[in-house]
């Protein structure tokens, strides 16, 4: 049975090489003739100056060896590279539309159009990456990301509707969301000094939850968003939003209610 969060829909908000040793060829030798009395003497330094020529080598290349190996032991491992972090949810099904009060539409650059729209579109993106998706920003149930896209004096609201908002305490039941087939439609309202100031963006988001002890649950949300400008950034200053979570093979449907405002 499909399992239906109270509180659905939300009410309408409206705000103001080592070196090898190389073998020693030895060389041809000559007759010498030594004095009488010091002939064992010099036999005897002869000896012992040939060995030295053979060992000193030697022992170099044992040390040589010896600290190579060492240094091999005391290498620094390198670290392992961290593992990059799942992209953020983006609406990639996105449409986009302008309307204009006290000017032309067509005297606004399109540049600047598509710039509004773009940052309307990131907004409710990263309100739906942190409120359903990214579980790594649902905050113990806080949705500390979801609540940065309210302007100031919404932000006392938009808590009270959390639970509506976002996935609410169902976070807690989750391990992963996949989101699904989603599309946005954005509106742009431009001034007549060819200023973007409002935004209505209308949102339509699906996913697929794993649940930790076994199963899925399915996620249907959607929402409309009113957004202004504010200090050059766009925030979400009004909203009425609707959604069903869903335990059964089936994709519930949101069941959308008309609220007064």
């Amino acid at each position: 049975m499909p399992t239906r969060r109270p509180g659905f829909p939300a009410p309408l908000f409206l705000l103001e090489p080592f070196p090898g040793i190389l073998p020693i060829r030895a060389s041809a030798r000559r007759d010498i003739c030594y004095p009488p009395g010091d002939l064992a003497q010099r036999k005897h330094s002869q000896s012992r100056f040939s060995w030295w020529l053979v060992a000193v080598p030697i022992a170099l290349a044992a040390a040589a060896v010896i600290l190579f190996a060492l240094r091999d032991e005391k290498a620094p491992t390198k670290a392992q590279p961290k593992p990059s972090p799942e992209p953020a949810f983006e609406f990639t099904d996105v449409e986009s539309s302008f309307v204009s009060v006290g000017v032309k539409l067509k005297k606004v650059k399109l540049d600047v159009r598509e710039e509004s729209a773009a940052g309307v579109a990131a907004v409710v993106s990263a309100f739906y990456d942190g409120g359903f998706v990214a579980q790594g920003k649902w905050g113990d149930g806080t949705f500390p990301s979801v609540m940065e896209q309210f302007e100031e004096r919404a932000v006392a609201k938009a808590a009270d509707d959390l639970t509506e908002l976002t996935l609410g305490p169902e976070s807690a039941r989750l391990s992963k969301v996949t989101p699904g087939d989603s599309s946005l439609e954005v509106s742009v309202l431009f001034s007549g000094q060819k200023r973007p100031v409002a935004a209505v963006a209308r949102a339509d988001f699906e996913g697929e939850g794993v649940l930790k002890d076994g199963g899925t649950l399915l996620i249907a949300h959607e929402g409309v968003y009113f957004l202004r400008l504010v200090e050059k950034a766009w925030k979400i200053v009004a909203w009425q939003v609707d959604g069903n979570l869903d335990t059964d093979a089936g994709l519930a449907e949101p069941t959308p209610t008309e609220t007064p405002s």
